[in-house]
């Protein structure tokens, strides 16, 4: 296993654990983009958390965040734009690594 898969399996392993305390899981992962389910209870913090957790020092990973009523792919597709719109337009925060900035797509009910 080379060194990027064995960091890789570590981080999984770490943001796993986060998702135990009810936060954030791993659904999958390309080179580019990562897919995550967030309880209803994650916030800013648990985002970014788990996205630097995820993407180390990798600029080209995009993480996108949805709550855990959705359905997601197994597969992360190579590229954002090859998520559907229909998806994309239920998630709740996006990271880009490579500018190291949360955006926030929807805003939790009060």
């Amino acid at each position: 296993m080379n060194m990027k898969k064995c960091l890789f399996a570590l981080v999984v392993m770490s943001v796993s654990a986060t998702a135990s305390a009810g936060e954030c899981n791993l659904v999958s992962r390309s080179d580019d983009v990562v897919l995550m389910q967030c309880s209803d209870d994650a916030n800013q913090q648990t985002w970014v958390t788990a996205a630097k957790a995820i993407c180390l020092e990798d600029s080209r990973c995009n993480v996108w965040f949805w709550p855990a009523a959705v359905t997601l792919p197994q597969k992360a597709p190579q590229k954002d734009i090859e998520l559907p719109k229909s998806l994309t337009s239920q998630a709740t925060a996006v990271w880009a690594n490579d500018t190291a900035t949360l955006l926030q797509l929807k805003k939790k009910a009060p």
